[in-house]
């Protein structure tokens, strides 16, 4: 089986095993071998090390704690120790118990040379203290701390207790010191009574651990010391002392046996060894790692000796698999390919040597050569015998061959199929006598022109009539063969059916001049008219002519709430009754959206003449449309330009009229939809004026040339100002002041309405809030314009809130006064902004009240807090009776509401004692107080005492 898998390997690759098996795999077997050996050999000759050390610590360790016992044991043989455990108050006289306590702690120093030693204390069973440290001291140890002292001096009587990680500070509180240890002495007592000693009190020696095993720290291994709570009482490591030992060194240490463990990453191999009377452990630590450093880095240097070993191998082999056995393995491709007569896919081997390799690619390649040039040959012949035949059943074209000498045709098969004849040789009748008599004169002709040599190429388009009757389009191309005479003996040539092309290039040309949806004309054709007819005029033809703009008044609510398929039906539908209203001298175009423009030639259509058609085309829209099941119902408005001066239109575009036409469908939108409005030059002046006006405007409120002043509104009873209206002002610095009423109409048809209104929201709030700081003023509330374009900013909405509560403004004290559109039009989205308006504390005014379409039901139930009556009202109630009675019921119709009643234009007295006698308790006008700035404001309040 081995040896046929090996014969089914590739020889590169039996040459890889070979070398990696011979000159690799025994080195490193051997080497590994090596390195186990020395491992284990170097691991129990440390243990063996180990195992003395830890014997040799561990005598100096129990000679130093048996020092410090005897130390103890010779204290506690001292007499005036005795005495100071055995007296008591009355026990001895004042004097002699002095002279005891003054005593001890001279003998005390005596004692002091055992090494980290903090300081001595004697506590007597009664808890009575002498403290020798630094300085001697006697006190009281607290119950707890003696119950607790004299429990672990009994557990041992007569011996010493040892306390790792511990000490114990009697200045009136128990302190803790990890790096330190106690060590506990009994002071015993025969008892008569009981027969047997008892405690009577203890020595305790506060000693630091470091200091006290410092010999530890001269030695070159690692030393912990662990008592029998499994806490390191001392430790190379000193932040150590006092930690608990980890689990796998205390199951070590209750096994009592030497071992290894994982800690921090690293493998420690432990010695242990008993002391202090089997009481505590001593450790000692080796790193296994740092052990085995030199051993495994000859290992790891050999390893990487191995693995260049391993890249030299497969380079060599790849060495001999690219000049060796690619090369050969390359030839034998060569030869089966060729085998399988596979000769355009092989290709010429590249040499790469001069070497009998390289010599043998070079005859493969040469006979590859000739083997290649034999198929070439052949398949060139061969598509050279079916190229004519190949390409006449592919083309489109039929082809056609014209003997003179016979006078007989020779057609292809499908030029046969277009004439309808079941020969492909026949007379030139089938062809000349099929063409459209139209064009037979000019063919004929065109032919006799190119045979006379008169032309290079006979190419002629021109109309035929197939077999079945149809007409059709053909384009010919076709070129005549001369003899030495010059005389033709042959033409040959093509027919293309371009039919359809011809049909499509009608129809691309239709389309460029129509609208899709309506079948109008579109934009394109109407410019060009337009263009021919100004151009008729330069030339001195004049052709007057007139333009109307229709556009649909309601067509975006009609497409928005009805879909965007009915608009579109819609549409269709007024071009439709437009093109049947419209006479045979005037032409329709749709520009596009809703908008629809009739062309009409003057001639003898005299201007009231094209105004009475408009006016009918306008009447013809405004009856319904039937359309999918429903009842349709639109507008439309138009602007007329007559191009009836030659002097005036001829500078004009078509652009420039209908620019015209347009501002003159702007003027009729305004003046109420559903009209016509005449253009006239001064149309064109008035908007250029008002687009600078616009501009300006914008750069006022940018450079800050605006200002705000306040109109004061009365409780009319009292004649007190109680608040005032914010109204904008303009000072143009070239033009002076400017009204309102022309800047606020442009503001209001373009975006800026809404950036002006922000800054009279902020401006007014801002000076509310200088009016709140002034002592001398009461609290006054704020009135404040807002646009039906503010309405519809949401983010209006969202700075009001956030300015009011920077500013630190009560929004109860702003009224938003808005027309009767934005309040009382009940959507469902203008229902939701007011009473956002109402969740911020701000009250709603409705302004103009009687002006627009006020509903009474709306009235009720829409969250407004006060009406604003319009000025017409109170100028017509004095004068009219029925107007008296008007204004009576609308103040009687306000308190049944509850809702309060500012009257605006207030000029007269007979004005104000009429809305004081009716009950009206708040108005502004020209009477009481015109507008002012701020600080003539502020003044008028203050006068008011």
């Amino acid at each position: 089986m081995l040896s046929r898998l090996l014969a089914n390997t590739k020889i590169s690759h039996k040459l890889l095993l070979a070398l990696f098996f011979i000159g690799l795999v025994p080195p490193s077997s051997a080497v590994w071998l090596s390195y186990k050996v020395a491992k284990h050999a170097l691991i129990e000759q440390a243990n063996t090390n180990a195992e003395t050390q830890v014997k040799q610590f561990a005598k100096q360790a129990n000679l130093q704690l048996a020092h410090t016992e005897q130390v103890l044991s010779r204290i506690l043989g001292i007499d005036e120790v005795h005495q100071f455990f055995a007296m008591s108050d009355d026990s001895f006289d004042t004097y002699q118990r002095l002279a005891i306590r003054a005593q001890i702690p001279q003998i005390l120093n005596n004692f002091t040379y055992i090494p980290g030693l903090n300081d001595i204390n004697l506590m007597r069973e009664d808890g009575v203290l002498l403290h020798f440290g630094s300085h001697a001291k006697l006190g009281t140890v607290p119950p707890q701390i003696r119950n607790a002292l004299l429990a672990s001096a009994r557990v041992r009587p007569g011996e010493a207790s040892w306390i790792g990680g511990q000490s114990y500070s009697f200045s009136g509180s128990e302190a803790l010191s990890e790096s330190s240890m106690a060590v506990i002495m009994p002071f015993e007592q025969y008892n008569a009574k009981s027969l047997k000693n008892e405690v009577r009190g203890i020595i305790l020696l506060n000693i630091n651990a470091p200091l006290f095993f410092d010999f530890f720290s001269q030695v070159p291994v690692d030393i912990a010391i662990a008592d029998q709570r499994m806490q390191f009482v001392f430790h190379h490591k000193t932040p150590l002392i006092g930690k608990s030992l980890e689990p796998p060194l205390q199951q070590l240490i209750a096994q009592q046996q030497s071992g290894t463990i994982e800690q921090h990453n690293e493998r420690l191999m432990v010695e242990q060894i008993a002391i202090n009377g089997d009481r505590w452990r001593l450790l000692l630590f080796q790193s296994e790692q740092a052990l085995l450093a030199s051993i495994e880095r000859i290992f790891w240097l050999y390893l990487c000796a191995a693995v260049a070993g391993l890249a030299i191998i497969i380079c060599a082999v790849r060495y001999f698999e690219r000049y060796l056995v690619a090369p050969l393995t390359q030839v034998t491709e060569g030869l089966r390919q060729l085998h399988r007569e596979n000769f355009t896919d092989t290709k010429p081997l590249q040499v790469k040597s001069r070497d009998e390799i390289g010599v043998l690619i070079q005859w493969f390649n040469r006979y590859l050569q000739e083997v290649q040039q034999r198929l070439m040959m052949e398949k060139s012949l061969r598509a050279s015998e079916s190229r004519y035949a190949l390409a006449t059943a592919a083309s489109n074209d039929a082809l056609f061959e014209w003997d003179f000498d016979t006078d007989e045709i020779y057609y292809s098969a499908r030029c046969a199929k277009l004439f309808g004849i079941a020969s492909q040789l026949a007379n030139k009748s089938h062809w000349l006598d099929n063409i459209s008599p139209t064009d037979r004169a000019s063919i004929e002709q065109a032919i006799e022109q190119h045979l006379a040599g008169h032309t290079q190429v006979l190419n002629i388009e021109y109309g035929f009539v197939d077999p079945e009757g149809r007409p059709r389009r053909l384009h010919t191309r076709a070129l005549a063969e001369f003899d030495q005479h010059s005389q033709a003996v042959r033409l040959a040539g093509s027919h293309t059916d371009i039919t359809l092309s011809h049909q499509q290039e009608a129809q691309l040309q239709y389309d460029a001049s129509h609208d899709y949806l309506t079948g109008l004309f579109n934009r394109q054709w109407l410019f060009q008219q337009m263009n021919e007819l100004l151009s008729n005029k330069k030339t001195g033809a004049c052709q007057p002519f007139a333009i109307a703009l229709f556009d649909l008044d309601s067509f975006k609510v009609i497409n928005d709430s009805l879909g965007h398929s009915l608009g579109d039906r819609l549409l269709q539908a007024v071009a439709e009754r437009l093109s049947t209203e419209l006479g045979e001298h005037a032409q329709l175009a749709r520009l596009g959206g809703d908008e629809f423009v009739m062309l009409i030639e003057l001639g003898n259509n005299l201007p009231e003449r094209v105004q009475h058609i408009v006016k009918q085309l306008l009447e013809s829209v405004a009856e319904p449309f039937n359309i999918r099941m429903n009842k349709v119902q639109t507008t439309a408005s138009a602007g007329i330009v007559f191009s009836t001066s030659c002097d005036e239109s001829c500078s004009q575009s078509p652009e420039d009229i209908l620019r015209d036409a347009d501002i003159a469908l702007y003027q009729a939108k305004d003046a109420g939809k559903n009209c016509l409005v005449v253009f006239e030059a001064q149309m064109r002046q008035q908007l250029l004026e008002s687009i600078e006006l616009e501009n300006q405007l914008a750069q006022a409120i940018a450079n800050d040339q605006l200002t705000l002043h306040y109109q004061p509104i009365y409780e009319l009873s009292g004649k007190r100002v109680i608040g005032c209206e914010a109204l904008v002002r303009w000072i143009h610095p070239k033009l002076g002041f400017i009204s309102p009423a022309d800047f606020i109409p442009i503001a209001e048809k373009s975006s800026l309405i809404l950036e002006l209104g922000q800054w009279v929201y902020q401006t007014a709030c801002q000076q509310l809030q200088r009016w709140d700081l002034d002592a001398q003023l009461p609290n006054l509330n704020m009135s404040i314009n807002m646009s039906p374009k503010q309405f519809d900013d949401e983010s209006f909405f969202t700075m009001v809130p956030q300015l009011l509560r920077r500013l630190s403004l009560d929004p109860a004290r702003i009224s938003l006064e808005l027309t009767e559109t934005a309040i009382l039009e009940h959507t469902e989205r203008n229902q939701k902004l007011l009473a956002t308006i109402k969740q911020s504390g701000m009250r709603i005014y409705l302004d103009d009240f009687g002006t627009g379409y006020s509903s009474i039901a709306h009235l009720a139930t829409t969250p407004i807090d006060a009406i604003k009556i319009d000025k017409t009202f109170v100028d017509k109630a004095c004068i009219y009776e029925r107007d008296n009675r008007l204004l009576v019921s609308i103040l009687a119709m306000a308190k049944h509401l509850e809702l309060d009643v500012v009257a605006e234009g207030i000029e007269t007295p007979d004005q104000l004692n009429l809305l004081i006698s009716n009950g009206c308790a708040l108005g502004q006008g020209y009477l009481l107080a015109r507008p002012m700035p701020a600080d003539e404001f502020a003044d008028l309040v203050r006068s008011q005492g």
